[in-house]
């Protein structure tokens, strides 16, 4: 149901045009899959933490059973809220992604800020403001890292394609295989029309 409402709700063209051409993108929301990932990054993080916590707490005839026994109790407690929270996310993500018709860092740090602000409301506005900022700053250092993988990942392969030497890229041109040149004219086709 939350994945139908989500889905028709947000389901929008956003059209962005370049210099070269016209690109038509949609957005899909899927607050189901969040929630449920972030309940099972709970579940197993929750598990290990409150299995070696439990350990630690128990007396040393029972460790084993002292370390199950919370890992069973306190796991599915922290499946709920890091589902809470990856619901949440979602929701005002994929929001965002809709209103401003772009899909940039920028939603998921003000979603991570709306969040953070959401899931603090009940212990007041101070409360509210600091987990809102640091819900910011969580996902503005996710996003930074995100982005310096991919410039990293992309310049190797770039590389890897053109056979290590550097490659002066326009950015605002479609990607081109070597071999291809992406400004071609009629006295560089290699074929002729009859």
């Amino acid at each position: 149901m939350v994945r139908l409402v989500c889905h028709s709700l947000f389901f929008t063209p956003s059209h962005t045009t370049t210099r070269t051409r016209t690109a038509q993108t949609f957005h899909l929301c899927f607050t189901q899959e969040d929630m449920g990932g972030g309940f099972l990054l709970g579940c197993v993080g929750g598990g290990m933490f409150h299995f070696v916590k439990g350990y630690r707490n128990a007396p040393l005839g029972q460790r084993l059973s002292g370390a199950f026994a919370a890992a069973r109790l306190r796991a599915p407690v922290l499946g709920g809220n890091f589902g809470v929270w990856g619901g949440l996310f979602s929701v005002y993500d994929c929001t965002l992604a809709a209103v401003r018709r772009r899909e940039d860092s920028w939603n998921a740090i003000i979603a991570g800020f709306l969040t953070g602000g959401t899931l603090a409301v009940r212990a007041g506005p101070r409360a509210m403001l600091s987990n809102a900022v640091g819900g910011a700053v969580i996902l503005a250092l996710i996003e930074g890292g995100m982005q310096i993988l991919h410039k990293t990942i992309t310049k190797a392969q770039m590389a890897q394609a053109y056979g290590g030497r550097a490659v002066a890229v326009d950015k605002l041109d479609p990607p081109v295989p070597p071999g291809y040149s992406s400004r071609s004219s009629a006295s560089d086709a290699s074929f002729q029309l009859a």
